[in-house]
């Protein structure tokens, strides 16, 4: 087996050469499960802030290790790119630690093409765009999304005056804003007398805001709030968001109990205690998370290395490099990331070194975590990887060499655009779009007209990241393809384009097409236009004689992820036309919005056996503990499951 890390999204998956893909789906079955049981996910602690008895401080000027990071020059390419991603770029690029609520990770737009500008400068500019306030936090960079003052005072009210439904509501529509202030009034939930509103408010904090809860005001003290929280027997369902919230809160006084975690019995507990310090970046817990490395139990192992690389502590290095010697598979690229996460110069040397050995699975791991170390011998040595016997190796070389930008890995790149095997050469086309370089579109012209439909979507994905204006007329191109995932992808890539004005037609003749997910990237593309006219269309379609037009708007609003369309949908529960009561059911379900769950225990009693049934599947999917008992009668009720088997509509 020769395994490929490939990342797309935030998400990571395992791939192998033809020879070998059956034998490899178990072990990838197994990692995936492994990971959404103990998360491993580097983007949430990455982003924590900073350890102090006290909220920390914000200043004007940041501390000299972000300091250095903030004056290094790169050259900006930015086209219609989401707070987020370009956050993101700058931690790949220049090692920069950023907090953003999630909330304001994609609510505006950003364009900027700069050479040699500063890390500053961009982050300024990001400011300046999106009217968000920037906050420097010891080693990290934190933005917020001021909220109305009336907005907010009308929210903090509620929470306080209200009944316990309208208590939950304030906690929801509070978790969505981006302010600094919203804190206080949702730490003090935590307190709330109620266990529905204290489930609430710890779901929407670790969902929405455990990167900047702890430079949040009020923050000090919570660590108390959540202990409490978790010796309840009445809140053990949501006992995992607690621990992880520990870790979020950096505080000194969280460290001691995550530590007594570590030898908890229940293996959930314990390995996500081993996340949760990773979160706290406090010194103390780089020798008990060290000592774990040598745990007979390769979980543990993975948990812990993850937690070291999210701690950055120089001390975890020669540990991490020993065991990235002994462990094998799937540990691989957990140590070896956890060695790129840290920066420091010792491991680039292990990773080359690594990067040469005899065995597939080192080489591939090795060339992955080489990416986040963007100098000339990194550069060599991955050039040099692309001419590996393997085709995993070769993939994640070219993988890395995109993240470097470096001009250098544009001939080498090239020739893998005829590789053998089909995963790289489309690695090889998304690479060669990161690297931005001038020549890259005449290059990328010939996919379009590739056997291989991997080939052409990747070539979509490539043509975007160029963001040379130049690529909407091939894209536009490719939203007539005759595969599905090519037209999506191309639908998705669209959204780089500064000539939205030109690509809202061609979207919108996609709404049509026989495919979901090339409506649905259509659809997201569309929202991200700047054009108001798409949005109010579909709301104007959830009041059409048309069901199916009413269908498609609730699929388009559904997607938007604001709390405001619960207004509109609730409604539709109601609707004469069973698939659209179905539908709204489904979208209300997930946006785990309070106001939703009293309409949907009601939809247990429709007529229509589906109806019911996807109702119940709603409410699973609110997590709110007012759905234990009416589902519990609903699954009581055989007669039901008798007729809902039976019934179609």
């Amino acid at each position: 087996m020769r395994p490929v890390v490939n990342t797309r999204g935030n998400r990571v998956t395992l791939t192998v050469d033809s020879m070998a893909r059956a034998a490899f789906a178990v072990l990838v079955l197994f990692a995936s499960l492994h990971l959404a049981a103990y998360p491993l996910d580097s983007k949430k602690s990455e982003t924590q802030g900073q350890n102090a008895p006290e909220t920390p401080a914000a200043t004007s000027a940041p501390g000299k290790e972000l300091a250095d990071i903030l004056d290094k020059k790169i050259d900006a390419v930015y086209r219609r790119d989401f707070l987020s991603e370009v956050l993101d770029d700058l931690d790949m690029r220049a090692g920069l630690r950023s907090a953003i609520p999630h909330s304001i990770a994609a609510t505006f737009m950003f364009t900027l093409e700069e050479k040699q500008i500063t890390v500053k400068q961009v982050l300024e500019n990001l400011a300046a765009d999106g009217k968000l306030d920037l906050e420097y936090r010891g080693d990290t960079v934190v933005f917020w999304k001021k909220a109305d003052d009336k907005v907010l005072s009308d929210l903090e009210k509620k929470l306080k005056e209200g009944d316990t439904e309208a208590r939950r509501e304030a906690v929801y529509e509070l978790a969505f804003l981006g302010d600094r202030r919203i804190y206080r009034s949702l730490f003090l939930a935590l307190e709330d007398k109620e266990t529905v509103v204290v489930a609430q408010a710890v779901s929407m904090l670790q969902e929405n805001h455990s990167a900047t809860l702890c430079y949040g005001e009020g923050s000090h003290g919570v660590v108390d709030t959540l202990t409490k929280i978790r010796t309840a027997p009445s809140n053990a369902s949501f006992d995992d968001d607690a621990i992880m919230l520990l870790g979020a809160a950096r505080d000194e006084s969280a460290v001691e109990p995550l530590l007594a975690l570590l030898k908890d019995t229940h293996a959930n507990i314990q390995m996500n205690s081993i996340t949760a310090l990773g979160a706290t970046h406090d010194p103390r817990a780089v020798e008990p998370l060290i000592g774990l490395l040598r745990d007979p139990d390769k979980t543990i192992r993975w948990n812990a290395a993850s937690a070291l690389g999210e701690l950055r502590d120089p001390r975890a290095v020669e540990p991490l490099i020993a065991l990235l010697k002994d462990d094998t598979g799937v540990a691989q690229y957990t140590v070896s990331d956890a060695l790129a996460q840290i920066r420091d110069p010792r491991a680039v040397d292990a990773l080359i070194a690594l990067s040469a050995d005899s065995d597939a699975y080192e080489r591939a791991y090795a060339a992955y975590a080489l990416r986040h170390f963007i100098e000339p011998r990194v550069v060599d040595q991955l050039i040099g990887l692309c001419k590996d016997g393997d085709a995993g190796v070769r993939f994640n070389a070219a993988l890395a060499l995109g993240a470097t930008r470096d001009v250098r890995a544009v001939e080498p790149l090239t020739a893998l655009l005829k590789d053998g095997e089909a995963s790289v050469q489309t690695e090889a086309y998304d690479a060669l779009g990161q690297t931005r370089d001038p020549r890259i579109l005449g290059l990328l012209n010939g996919p379009m007209k590739d056997a291989n439909e991997n080939v052409r979507a990747e070539a979509c994905y490539a043509l975007a990241r160029t963001r040379d204006p130049g690529a909407m007329k091939p894209l536009l191109a490719l939203l007539a393809d005759k595969d599905a995932s090519v037209r999506a992808s191309a639908a998705s890539a669209l959204r780089y384009t500064r000539e939205s004005r030109a690509i809202v037609e061609p979207l919108f003749a996609l709404l049509k097409d026989k495919d979901e997910t090339v409506r649905s990237n259509a659809v997201s593309t569309l929202r991200n236009t700047g054009d108001t006219g798409a949005v109010d269309t579909f709301v104007a379609y959830l009041k059409d004689t048309d069901k199916g037009k009413r269908l498609f708007a609730i699929e388009v609003l559904g997607n938007t992820q604001d709390p405001r369309i619960a207004d509109l949908l609730l409604p539709l529960l109601n609707d004469a036309e069973a698939p659209v009561r179905f539908k709204a059911a489904n979208v209300l379900g997930h946006m785990r919005d309070p106001r939703v769950v009293a309409p949907l225990i009601a939809l247990l009693k429709d007529e229509n056996a589906d109806v019911r049934s996807n109702a119940a599947v709603a409410l699973g999917a609110c997590r709110d503990i007012r759905c234990k008992a009416a589902l519990a009668e609903y699954k009581k009720d055989e007669a039901d499951r008798k007729r809902k088997a039976a019934t179609k509509y």
